[in-house]
């Protein structure tokens, strides 16, 4: 998508704000709307497991895997559809 604003995704917010994420290893649909996202588990009280990642399309993609995003954007719908057409 030209004309995006593409930051460093080390950058990216991580307050559960939803961005425009870039992932440069998919074949097709290279951009999708996700939020970062942490989820523990407790026991007792206790931490037992903690995983943190992104939820995009009501999937999760963890850590630096191969399907992780590059780069993301400020989520501005109406600046996005405008450039996709």
């Amino acid at each position: 998508m030209q004309g995006i604003n593409w930051q460093p995704i080390a950058t990216v917010p991580k307050d559960g704000s939803y961005v425009l994420l870039y992932y440069p290893s998919r074949i097709s649909k290279k951009w999708d709307v996700g939020t970062w996202n942490v989820y523990e588990t407790f026991q007792n009280g206790i931490s037992t497991h903690r995983s943190e990642g992104w939820t995009c399309d009501s999937q999760l993609v963890f850590g630096r895997t191969p399907s992780a995003p590059s780069h993301w954007a400020v989520l501005n719908l109406p600046e996005i559809e405008e450039k996709a057409a």
